[in-house]
Parts: structure tokens; sequence; C-alpha cells
């Protein structure tokens, strides 16, 4: 056992922290199929001040530390690069820890998942809006954030999810722990403002992949969910990336207030029928590129209208409606 290990085992409890080979071997590996490198230990701290003393010990010992989530990114920020370093679990920080339902603002621990927040915002009949990484619901907040993600839904509407932070509890790489926002103020009793407290420092940890500081607590906006919505998709004429951005730009310049659209390209649904990735389309006959929406409304009426601006621009188009 390493002097580090011995360091380290001090601040969280035993079954916390490994230096198994194949418990590190797991966490050198994300959703994405590259094997970048295997860390030396795995801890999962369960605060702000376990994460604080752990990067104390780091700086003494000149070790690089490597933060993850959900682990679900798609481009190895949350792995190590060679075989060495500290892999900070986070998925032991997973609690709501308060919902301002007057404000609606939610304040959560880095490590919950967007699944699970959404699953907890659902019995008051709210969401977050954007729902993180198109990685899956699986991928934590403080991950959406440091990748300042726009893929899983909802960003057509309320853009990245970074849009909608009010405040960040930060641990700095020195170990320093910081609040950002109305948090900064010490007379704040609760989040309720992101700007109008002199510089947006939350704005310095959003997309740095924690590079610049661990998150440790997230306050957000939510929505209250529409209870109307619906979907479709549709196979795209030849040119498709051409019709498809013009498709974008009259959602736009109609004022269609869309919850997600995307466009598929023609190789990536080619190659994703060859894989099996997507078996619904593996009987079209043209293997051409897709786009879907999803749109919400508080009425039918309102949902119904939606639909047919929508499907009308599509058709327009010379795009197939496929369901």
């Amino acid at each position: 056992m390493s002097e580090l290990y011995q360091k380290l085992e001090k601040i969280v409890s035993k079954n916390c922290i490994s230096d198994n080979l194949y418990i590190r071997h797991a966490y050198s590996r994300t959703v994405d199929p590259v094997l970048q490198g295997v860390p030396d230990i795995v801890i999962r701290p369960t605060d702000a001040r376990e994460v604080s003393e752990i990067l104390k010990v780091a700086n003494d010992e000149n070790i690089a530390v490597i933060s993850r989530g959900g682990g679900d990114c798609e481009f190895g920020g949350s792995k190590p690069i060679g075989d060495s370093g500290i892999v900070l679990d986070l998925k032991g920080m997973n609690n709501v820890l308060n919902l301002d339902q007057e404000n609606l603002i939610v304040t959560v621990e880095a490590g919950i998942s967007w699944g699970k927040l959404n699953d907890y915002l659902c019995n008051f009949g709210l969401y977050t809006g954007c729902l993180g990484p198109g990685s899956g619901l699986t991928a934590s907040v403080g991950g959406g954030i440091s990748h300042q993600s726009v893929g899983g839904g909802g960003c057509a509407k309320y853009g990245s999810c970074t849009n909608q932070l009010v405040s960040l509890e930060v641990v700095l790489p020195t170990g320093e722990i910081i609040e950002t926002g109305s948090q900064a103020n010490k007379y704040s009793k609760l989040p309720f403002n992101r700007f109008g407290n002199g510089p947006d420092f939350a704005s310095l940890f959003c997309g740095d992949n924690g590079i610049f500081g661990v998150k440790t607590q997230v306050s957000l906006q939510v929505f209250p969910k529409p209870p109307f919505a619906n979907y479709k998709t549709f196979l795209m004429p030849r040119k498709s990336e051409e019709i498809s951005a013009k498709i974008f730009t009259e959602f736009r310049l109609k004022g269609i207030d869309v919850y997600d659209s995307m466009y598929f390209m023609d190789l990536l649904v080619r190659v994703g029928t060859e894989k099996g990735i997507f078996p619904l389309w593996e009987n079209l006959k043209r293997k051409r590129g897709t786009m879907f929406y999803t749109v919400e409304a508080n009425t039918e009426i309102e949902l119904e209208e939606k639909v047919k601006q929508l499907d009308k621009i599509f058709l327009q188009n010379k795009a197939e409606e496929l369901g």
C-alpha cells in the first residue's frame, strides 16, 4: 500500500477508495471505446470538504486528479491520459438538496444524474428544460455543466444546460471552496440569481471539463413541464445537409417554439443501420439523412397548430414523414 493511498484513506471511508487493478481498469473507460490510461487510485468523496482534502493531498504529492461524474462523456474528459492519477468519482454526491418552488430553482449535488433529478422534479410538474448531454440521462449534472452540454434534449428551446445555471459550489485545485452567483454573498440564504453580483465567475467553470475546479453543488432554473407533446421523424431528400440547414433556419424565422430537433447525416444513417444501431430504419430503401422534431404545448389546440406548421415546412422541402 502506497503512502499516497494511506493519506487518502484517512479522508474517506474504507469502502470509498480502491487501488484494485480491476476497479482501476473499469475507471479507465467511459462510453467511448478508447482505453486512454489506468489511474493509480479511484476515490469516491461524499462532500466538498472531502474533495478539498483530497485535492490538498494531490497537490502535496504532485499527482493529477481527474473528476468523473456519470462517466458518459464521449470524448475522454473523465478518464486519465496515461497510466497515473487519481480518479475522483462524484457519484457518491447524488442528492437533491433543495427545491425552491417559488423561484423555480433546484440545488443538487453535482454527481446526481439528469435522470434522477428529472424523476424527482416530475413529482412537482417540473423539469430541467435542457436534459443535459446527448450521451444519456445517466450523465451527471456536474458533467453536463463541465461539458456545456446541448445534446440530451430541450436545447432548441432552452439552450445549453449552462444557460439554466444559477450558482455553483466549486472546490478549486488548491482545495479552497468557493461559491458563485448570489451565493457568493454571505447574506444570501438560497440561490436566486447568477448575475448582478459582480463578475460572472460561474462562467469560468462552464465547459472547463473539470480543469478549473471540482463542482460539488449546482443550482439550476427549472420549468413547468407542458402537458402535451408530439414528435415526428422525416426522411430527407437529396442534398440533405443543405435542406436540413434550411429547415432549421425556417423554424427560427417563423418563431416556432420547438423543444428539440436533430439531423442525422446520410453516412450516420447508413453505418448505423448496418451496425444495428437504428433497427427501425433497416427497411428504408433509401438510406438518406433523417431529421426529427419534438414540440410541446400547454393545450391540444396549441400543439396541433405547432405540428401543422412544422409538418408544412418539412413537406414543402420534399421530406418524407416516417412517423
